[in-house]
């Protein structure tokens, strides 16, 4: 198992316990607020995004399978390389945005 694939699995991990938290905090069980448990899954989601890009340069680098023969064209893959990295960009500003500005969003 590659060290990529290690930290796929520990983001996703992380973001069903972070969701579970959520959903916990909403109900009133734990006195977690819901914008914390939120961040802390686009937070969970941004890092499973680049290791999943990670990943995949790594696949490209000799470390398996050429990823670019998984796409009719090769450029494919380098915009799914790129989406990954801006989906994993946007989740981690916004996780940091909730975590700074914990009282802009109700709970």
């Amino acid at each position: 198992m590659r060290p990529t694939q290690i930290v796929i699995a520990l983001s996703l991990v992380g973001a069903g316990g972070a969701a579970l938290l959520g959903l916990l905090g909403w109900a009133g069980v734990v006195a977690v607020p819901v914008v914390a448990a939120l961040a802390g899954f686009l937070a969970c989601f941004s890092v499973g995004k680049f290791a999943l890009a990670a990943d995949g340069v790594v696949r490209l680098n000799g470390g398996g399978v050429d990823p670019r023969q998984d796409y009719a064209w090769p450029w494919l893959f380098w915009l799914w390389f790129g989406l990954k990295l801006v989906a994993g960009a946007v989740a981690m500003v916004a996780a940091a945005w909730l975590l700074g500005h914990p009282g802009t969003i109700a709970a």
